[in-house]
């Protein structure tokens, strides 16, 4: 079974998140897609939040690491892994399943602000009532809420 590695960068800003409605999938989630080779996760998430809102983003850890020494450097947690069956095509082969990271984002400029018309059939921040009206999975209505209890101040 092949394994793509993928990432979804959530943000909280203004008490709302960033959405972005999948093209393919044809729900809404948090900007990401996949890891690139040589890429770091948490760097992926960053870039994936931009391509798909043209806003940018600082990526903040879930939790608090160990200090670092000279001989190693501590990068930011996600707040989630998961593994999901997606079947779908990339390129020339097929991904089976998705192991996930799931980031909180920092907004840093949101003046590029922009649906990605290539990848993505809408984009919106959406409050916590609005949630559980989105055409999306029970999992990233989960996430999303898990986002607005627990995003990093």
């Amino acid at each position: 079974m092949k394994v793509c590695h993928t990432v979804n960068a959530w943000t909280l800003h203004n008490g709302k998140v960033l959405l972005v409605k999948h093209k393919k999938l044809g729900i809404w989630l948090a900007p990401g897609g996949h890891v690139e080779a040589n890429e770091l996760p948490h760097m992926a998430a960053q870039r994936e939040f931009w391509e798909e809102s043209g806003v940018r983003g600082q990526v903040i850890s879930a939790y608090k690491s160990p200090k670092a020494g000279k001989t190693s450097q501590y990068l930011p947690l996600p707040f989630y892994c998961n593994l999901h069956e997606i079947n779908k095509p990339r390129g020339n082969t097929f991904c089976e399943q998705h192991y996930s990271w799931g980031f909180f984002v920092r907004v840093t400029d949101q003046s590029g602000f922009a649906q990605n018309l290539e990848e993505t059939d809408g984009i919106g921040w959406f409050g916590p009532d609005e949630i559980d009206d989105l055409e999306t999975s029970e999992d990233i209505k989960n996430e999303a809420r898990f986002v607005f209890q627990n995003f990093p101040n």
